[in-house]
């Protein structure tokens, strides 16, 4: 999903608003709001870098967005357009609650880039992330959360845990069928073992 002036990322999962107790979508605020969205603008479904059209692929309109330590994300409210099923794309998962995340706690995500990936819990605290907050401004913004890297720290097969495009990825635990994190960032170190994803608390 994304908006359709900019590149594309993941849709965490449905969700449903407590504010109007109907079906939304939830991602990152770079995602779906970015340096140049407000309150109202429309999202498409594929998103632009897919190939998707604002005239043919809107599925749903922004809502409300946070940049803060609390977190990055955004929730979108449905149009209508299309149908929908309460469950994570490729395992059909549908998750029951939501859990708080333990250290070494074996978590999985379904990213638009890597697809289906694993990662193990190594790190819990607040990480410094650099996000453009408008078109022509960087900042630093620390963000509470956690960090996963791959079963083996040392990464010996080079697996990439997350990549581009995958913002805004679900990590659950497949066991509890519980979402734990909303998936914002990762590292673009060509070093194996220097792989590692970042997440937001749910």
């Amino acid at each position: 999903v994304g908006r359709a002036d900019t590149g594309t990322g993941t849709l965490f999962c449905l969700v449903i608003d407590e504010l109007t107790g109907e079906p939304a979508l939830l991602s990152n605020w770079h995602v779906l709001m970015g340096p140049t969205g407000r309150s109202g603008d429309p999202i498409i479904q594929p998103g632009n870098s897919d190939g998707g059209r604002m005239w043919f692929d809107r599925i749903a309109t922004v809502e409300r967005s946070i940049l803060s330590a609390a977190g990055d994300a955004s929730i979108a409210s449905l149009t209508g357009a299309r149908r929908w099923l309460p469950v994570l794309a490729t395992e059909h998962v549908e998750l029951d609650e939501t859990t708080e995340v333990a250290l070494g706690e074996v978590l999985r995500k379904h990213g638009r880039t890597t697809d289906t990936t694993e990662g193990v819990v190594d790190g819990i605290g607040s990480y410094r992330v650099a996000y453009n907050v408008t078109p022509t401004r960087q900042e630093n913004r620390w963000i509470d959360g956690f960090k996963l890297v791959p079963k083996n720290p040392a990464n010996p097969a080079d697996l990439e845990i997350s990549m581009a495009g995958d913002s805004g990825s679900c990590w659950y635990n497949p066991r509890k069928k519980s979402a734990v994190g909303l998936h914002f960032a990762g590292e673009g170190d060509p070093l194996p073992g220097s792989e590692f994803a970042l997440a937001c608390h749910m």
